[in-house]
């Protein structure tokens, strides 16, 4: 069975920045193969997300994959991982419970997600994050003094990642 951790950049991000492939070289230490899908072109998030469904649903489907999202890319993991059962949920100060998301509730099928998300955040409001910890069980959140792009927590988060991996 593969093993596959799929990396989703927020709005103004990209597939090669330094948060996701310092996760991916991270994941690749327990054989996880790393997929960086471009979405840049792509605006509207639900449109986003049905492209990402339609690019992976049957890697999604059928292996053992982790989800990895910052921002708007934490969106499209969230729901996917409310879709596909993965193995773990990794997020970066996620864009949920958004006005103008079609999607507002996040019953993810697994019991192993880790948000690090930033108490100074002017974007995306770290109370949804403390939200989402309230509605799943098996998610831990870990609040940080950092802003919404988590600059200050970049040498810091394959720790991070590696806690989500060690817990049972």
């Amino acid at each position: 069975m593969s093993k596959n951790i799929f990396l989703f950049h927020g709005l103004e991000g990209a597939p090669n920045g330094s948060k996701l492939l310092s996760i991916a070289n991270e994941a690749s230490k327990y054989g996880y193969q790393a997929h960086f899908p471009d979405l840049r072109s792509i605006k509207n998030p639900d449109k986003r997300l049905d492209t990402a469904r339609e690019m992976y649903a049957d890697k999604l489907a059928n292996g053992t994959n982790i989800l990895v999202g910052s921002s708007l890319g934490g969106y499209i993991a969230t729901c996917l991982a409310c879709e596909f059962d993965v193995y773990a949920l990794f997020l970066m100060a996620p864009a949920l419970y958004r006005t103008g998301y079609a999607i507002k509730s996040y019953p993810v099928q697994t019991d192993r997600c880790l948000i690090v998300h930033g108490i100074y955040d002017d974007i995306v409001d770290i109370e949804t994050s403390r939200t989402f910890l309230k509605e799943n069980n098996g998610t831990a959140l870990l609040e940080v003094q950092d802003g919404h792009r988590l600059l200050d927590q970049i040498y810091k988060l394959p720790a991070m990642f590696n806690l989500l991996m060690a817990a049972s």
